[in-house]
């Protein structure tokens, strides 16, 4: 039997009822609470009492004095699981802090229980309950065979909560398993060990090897990795197959070439993504190879949208590659119709003959514009409306191609919506191109881009847009560089509760000294009450790191001890291992292999890998073989993602292992490690 009490409801209670007005809360009426009670192998356990409590802090005043007091108040009921295992309660309301006592007569706690909402009131993860039947015991040694005092043990796939600690002599004992073999995982702060062994099998040796993380560069696995993907899941169900070698492309393009062009010559549409994604490398080092492609791609507007995006690179560090770029651009523009794309690429050619100050970069904006807006209402005959909207649709596309061109291009794009009035500068369809434009503008001239984003507020922009904050964050990792108290005055504009985190720190990378740590302390302070707290809280933390190492584990010292009261919190703890496994990797791995494990319950019980996604991907930074293991381990949608995305994590350097967006990595998206910070 065992308490478990649902913390993420004390977090809303937080979040939602201030305790002045916890009477409120009181008069909401109640929800029902429903979950599941199972074995370890996901089978539902019919007819077992399960106790809930809930607690409710509510406000009375005193009858005497008047003056108002803070209460607790309780309910608690039994409820029995049907022949599903299926248990519901009633009467949850926000706020409530929620206990559940399964009560099943020689069982013990596995796993489970977390309290979330639900669509129609509250859900409980499944509680996995077990018979202790078994139990194994031995000794941790190091690699000379000495005993390793202090050495934790834990065997996470049986019994997700049973850890030992290892005494001055190296013994431990494990009690309360499954019968049956269990894989045993033994760590220290700087070694681990694995070992598969029988319960009741007598006394076993679990032998400890120093941790090395995977920080170098490592293109051969990553690109050995992708190529198995593709062969294993040509023809397959898997919708991004096609896609795989983009991932190659920044690192070794001519192993993106060569394995897009397995079976039949890659299509155009391949072709376009390796050229765009090769920009997030080395541009230069690739450019003799893109030229090859560019005459294999056999649509003149994408061959003329791929010659441009690439120039545009080359841009960045004044190449003279660029210049005999734009001649071919110009001339497979002219020959695609501008109602194949809409003139998307002949905008991209504009903006590259801007940069290379080509006197005729306006003309072919201003020309682009007014054929697209002369098709649109062509094919909207009668239909303002109709044609409106394809024309914002289009002159938002084209304000984020021109951006690198400037300001003056961006104008030329925006002050030809359709519903922007000539005599006022608020018009709200502008914030959204407006906002791209300057993301897309950052990297090329951070100085123009915040000027752009100053007078953005002029448009309806406000700071407090999510909107407002990814335009923010791309000029401020620009700005940093070059001018740290431009950045950090901008960075405390931004106050949406996804950006600010990520804002401060930007800011305070650039920053020297004791200027730095106060803006550190208040990005993490930010991150850690954010809806993604885990994953940016650490990315925070090893940003700190990587710029001083006492800063960085103050850090990660005080986001790991307000991460590890959170019970339920929101996407685990796996995210945020993911980072601190650079100053106590066995923590780390513990903490994964866990995670791992309740998820692989989770999995066996509902079918939903999902939960699987976060610790797989996190053991990257710790084990490289462990985690493809974990990963090879699904067996649902998540499986192909997760592989995809550690061969991407192997070949980035160092210094991106370490400060990669977990939360952007792991998203379910084609968002590829090593290009600029996702906004």
């Amino acid at each position: 039997m065992r308490h478990l009490f649902a913390s993420v409801l004390c977090i809303a209670l937080i979040a939602l009822v201030s305790p002045a007005r916890a009477d409120i809360a009181s008069m909401i009426p109640g929800l029902p609470l429903t979950g599941r009670v199972v074995s370890p192998t996901g089978q539902p356990l019919p007819h077992v009492p399960v106790y809930v409590m809930t607690k409710s802090a509510v406000t009375i005043s005193d009858t005497i004095n008047h003056i108002p007091a803070s209460t607790i108040q309780s309910n608690g009921q039994t409820v029995i699981t049907d022949d599903h295992g299926v248990y519901t309660a009633q009467g949850v309301r926000p706020g409530d802090t929620v206990s559940i006592l399964v009560n099943k007569p020689g069982y013990r706690y596995i796993s489970g229980g977390t309290v979330s909402s639900a669509f129609d009131g509250y859900k409980a993860d499944d509680l996995v309950v077990a018979p202790p039947v078994a139990m194994i015991g031995g000794k941790v040694v190091d690699s000379s065979g000495a005993p390793v005092p202090a050495a934790t043990v834990i065997a996470p796939i049986a019994n997700v909560e049973l850890q030992a600690i290892t005494d001055p002599t190296g013994h431990f004992v494990l009690e309360g398993l499954p019968s049956g073999a269990t894989d045993l995982f033994a760590v220290t702060k700087t070694q681990y060990g694995r070992l598969n062994a029988p319960t009741g099998s007598g006394e076993v040796d679990i032998k400890l090897s120093p941790v090395t993380l995977p920080d170098a560069a490592d293109v051969a696995r990553g690109t050995a990795l992708l190529t198995d993907l593709s062969k294993t899941t040509a023809g397959g169900s898997y919708k991004d197959h096609d896609s795989i070698p983009f991932e190659l492309a920044p690192y070794d393009i001519d192993s993106a070439v060569a394995l897009a062009s397995q079976g039949t010559p890659p299509a155009d549409a391949v072709l376009l993504g390796i050229i765009t994604n090769a920009t997030f490398g080395d541009p230069e080092k690739a450019a003799p190879i893109v030229t090859g492609l560019l005459d294999k791609i056999v649509d003149p507007g994408q061959k003329a949208l791929a010659a441009s995006v690439f120039g545009l690179a080359l841009t960045r560090s004044r190449s003279p590659l660029a210049s005999p770029l734009l001649d071919k651009a110009k001339q497979w523009a002219r020959q695609s119709p501008i109602d194949r794309y809409g003139g998307g690429e002949r905008i991209a050619v504009a903006s590259l003959a801007a940069r290379l100050n080509d006197r005729d970069a306006g003309r072919m904006v201003d020309d682009t514009i007014k054929a697209m807006i002369d098709g649109a209402h062509n094919a909207n005959k009668g239909n303002t409306a109709g044609a409106n909207d394809v024309i914002e649709q289009f002159l938002g596309v084209y304000a984020e191609l021109v951006a690198p061109a400037g300001i003056a291009y961006v104008d030329r794009v925006i002050n030809h919506l359709p519903s922007a009035d000539p005599s006022s500068a608020h018009s709200l369809p502008r914030i959204m191109p407006l906002c791209r434009a300057i993301a897309a503008m950052a990297p090329y001239d951070a100085r123009e881009a915040a000027q752009l984003l100053n007078r953005s507020l002029s448009a309806g922009v406000t700071t407090g847009m999510p909107i407002y904050g990814q335009a923010a964050v791309a000029v401020i990792e620009q700005l940093a560089g070059t001018d740290p108290a431009a950045a950090l005055a901008l960075a405390k504009t931004v106050i949406d509760q996804e950006h600010k985190p990520i804002a401060l720190a930007l800011a305070a990378n650039g920053l020297a000294g004791d200027q730095a740590t106060p803006v550190w302390r208040d990005a993490l302070t930010a991150a850690l009450t954010c809806r993604n707290r885990s994953a940016l809280a650490g990315w925070v933390c090893s940003m700190a790191f990587q710029r001083d190492h006492a800063l960085g584990e103050m850090l990660f010292a005080m986001g790991w001890r307000s991460l590890a009261q959170q019970v339920a919190l929101p996407g685990g703890q796996s995210a945020f291992m993911y980072f601190y496994a650079q100053v106590d990797p066995g923590q780390a791995r513990l903490t994964i292999e866990k995670e791992y494990a309740s998820a692989l319950l989770t999995l066996r019980a509902t079918d939903d890998d999902s939960r699987m996604l976060g610790p797989s991907l996190a053991m990257s930074a710790i084990d490289i073989d462990r985690a493809i293991e974990m990963a090879k381990g699904i067996e649902g949608v998540s499986r192909e993602p997760v592989i995809r995305k550690i061969g991407e994590f192997v070949m980035l350097s160092p210094q991106r292992k370490r400060t990669i967006r977990f939360d952007r990595w792991m998203s379910p998206d084609d968002w590829t490690p090593g290009s600029p910070v996702e906004r």
